[in-house]
């Protein structure tokens, strides 16, 4: 089995890291976590791309993912995720905010692995799962992974 887990500190750093456990493996691979990373998904298979290339994982050898943030369309919350974003559930409308005014980057992602929206803004990025189907969304947020639960 892999075992995927996102290590998280106070703020957003070139430490935080997806660590990935494959079989047969006496240690776990490091990939380093930012803005750059992309998260795809293609069928069974979870891509994560880079500036030094990509790598696959079947989705079936996950044995668990920790997210930064679960939560869900009935909480309102407006938590920071670290010292440069903050997120706030409203209903079933999402919004991530720079504190700077930087760009924010939301990709989700349904539970199939498909992207269901992917946004960009500086300042603020709003998106309204009003009109998605209910279930689990996986939300990547500048380098952040949050469960959200559209109820």
């Amino acid at each position: 089995m892999a075992c995927i887990m996102t290590l998280t500190g106070a703020t957003m750093s070139a430490d935080d890291q997806l660590l990935v456990l494959l079989n047969n493996s006496s240690y776990p691979n490091k990939i380093e976590l930012s803005v750059k990373t992309n998260l795809t998904f293609e069928k069974k298979i979870m891509n994560v791309s880079q500036s030094s290339g990509t790598i696959s994982i079947n989705i079936a050898d996950i044995d668990r993912m920790v997210f930064d943030l679960q939560t869900s369309s009935a909480d309102e919350i407006d938590t920071p995720l670290d010292g440069e974003i903050s997120f706030a559930v409203t209903g079933r409308r999402v919004t991530a905010t720079s504190t700077s005014g930087g760009e924010v980057t939301l990709r989700i992602y349904d539970t199939a692995g498909h992207t269901t929206a992917s946004l960009s803004s500086p300042g603020t990025v709003e998106f309204d799962f009003s009109g998605m189907q209910p279930g689990v969304y996986i939300i990547l947020c500048n380098g952040k992974t949050i469960k959200y639960l559209n109820k």
